[in-house]
């Protein structure tokens, strides 16, 4: 039925998603969506930027961090990451 949906698909889209969650939750509820605000107030063409350094930035901090805690608990990164398949090294 979803043959497209492999483990490697599932391991890529659960971070981008979850990234972008807490992208949007740093970038709208926090001291740090304070700073962007005024930066991005201050200059108007970094708006883009800085919504795509910060989500890149979100995403890639929690795959990694997934993937550190998956080394000592594999169970875990299951859950973090969505698939029961470890990463190809």
């Amino acid at each position: 039925m979803f043959s497209w949906l492999t483990p490697q698909h599932i391991r890529t889209y659960v971070p981008a998603l979850v990234g972008s969650a807490l992208s949007y939750l740093l970038q709208h509820d926090t001291f740090a969506a304070h700073y962007v605000a005024t930066l991005n107030h201050s200059y108007p063409g970094w708006r883009l930027v800085t919504q795509t350094t910060v989500t890149g930035g979100v995403i890639s901090l929690y795959y990694t961090l997934a993937r550190y805690l998956g080394k000592k608990n594999p169970k875990l990164e299951k859950v973090l990451l969505g698939a029961s398949v470890p990463a190809q090294v």
